[in-house]
């Protein structure tokens, strides 16, 4: 007849090939996870990328930038500091660029 604790021991070493690893768990989500990618978009400043992209712009460019941006304002609005995101907003979803 076989004691107890050697069939609670042989039932633990059974479960313990059967149960997940968290290690291996860890380690399949890191994988999927590219953090150099991650850091790079956690630190990047979208106005700062807006400004290189004008920078890059041509005098032409830039005209028919402005040109495009004053074509989509309402009719008979000014454009001041609480119109101005609602203007590059709707120039930015529009299909005339």
């Amino acid at each position: 007849m076989r004691d107890s604790s050697s069939e609670d021991a042989e039932q633990y070493q059974a479960d313990e090939f059967h149960e997940p690893s968290y290690s291996e768990d860890s380690t399949e989500v890191a994988s999927q996870v590219n953090l150099h990618k991650l850091e790079h978009e956690l630190r990047r400043n979208p106005l700062n990328e807006i400004a290189t992209m004008m920078r890059a712009l041509t005098y032409g460019e830039m005209m028919e930038l402005a040109q495009a941006i004053w074509k989509i304002r309402p009719e008979g609005e000014g454009v001041d500091q609480d119109s101005l995101p609602m203007l590059l907003h709707r120039w930015s979803t529009s299909s005339e660029h």
